[in-house]
């Protein structure tokens, strides 16, 4: 099938890909997909970064509240730690790292190796 026998054509949104923050040797990169309409954020870097990736987003017209979905790639810090920039935004990582991440503190949420005071 074409494009042309789709019975959406050609009011179909296309989506476009674009990098908002560079990653380096200290953060990841945080990537923007868009079709206009629905606006994904993939990796939210790291907090020293916020204010550059609000003001890549708001150059494009799109403020923190109107992305509506993050995916984080897995859960490195450097991916992951402005996410709460997000807060009406649905977060979708792999189930691999989720259960990696609550795996580093479940001694702690059992209550084991606390000492008390």
């Amino acid at each position: 099938m074409n494009n042309a026998d789709r019975p959406d054509w050609p009011h179909r949104p296309e989506w476009k890909v674009e990098e908002l923050l560079a990653g380096s040797w200290r953060g990841a990169t945080s990537v923007l997909i868009s079709n206009g309409r629905c606006h994904i954020v993939v990796d939210t870097g790291m907090p020293h970064e916020a204010h550059l990736l609000v003001k890549a987003l708001e150059s494009r017209g799109i403020g923190p509240a109107d992305v509506r979905l993050v995916i984080n790639t897995h859960f490195h810090i450097d991916h992951v730690l402005n996410g709460n920039l997000f807060g009406r935004s649905l977060i979708y990582a792999t189930q691999h790292s989720f259960d990696w991440s609550r795996s580093l503190y479940s001694d702690l949420a059992d209550g084991q190796n606390w000492e008390k005071l």
